[in-house]
């Protein structure tokens, strides 16, 4: 029984069931990471919810205005700190400290709480992104 016409069909089917394949199980990932709690980390306290929904819902990137900083998933007020002229911000998933390139800083509109705000995301690893941060009053 002969199913496939030539090799390079076979090969063709082959390549496209394995990425097929591979989407799925990156959907069946993210599909268990948010089940098992993950959220939980993005969510505010009760009393900055509506406060932290208006600033990030309109906070644009500073070094490019067309684009969105970020969802209510990848902003959160956290620690920032300078060393030798270089900002860090420290990252609520697991306490490691980040660079914040310094294109990155608002400069063109205040903060909605006094407390440093950072937009990131993981994307892949030790890889992180930096979309937007911004200094809180007395930093």
């Amino acid at each position: 029984m002969k199913f496939f016409r030539s090799a390079t069909e076979a090969i063709n089917v082959a390549i496209v069931a394995a990425v097929v394949f591979v989407t799925l199980l990156g959907w069946a990932c993210v599909g268990l990471r948010v089940a098992g709690g993950a959220e939980l980390h993005h969510r505010h306290p009760q009393q900055d919810t509506l406060i932290h929904e208006r600033f990030y819902n309109t906070w644009m990137r500073p070094d490019d205005r067309s684009l969105s900083c970020c969802d209510l998933q990848d902003c959160y007020p956290a620690e920032f700190k300078n060393e030798g002229g270089t900002w860090f911000f420290k990252r609520r998933e697991d306490g490691e400290w980040m660079v914040i390139p310094a294109s990155k800083f608002e400069n063109e509109r205040d903060n909605p709480d006094g407390r440093n705000h950072i937009c990131a995301r993981a994307v892949g690893g030790d890889v992180w992104l930096v979309f937007c941060a911004i200094l809180g009053h007395g930093t």
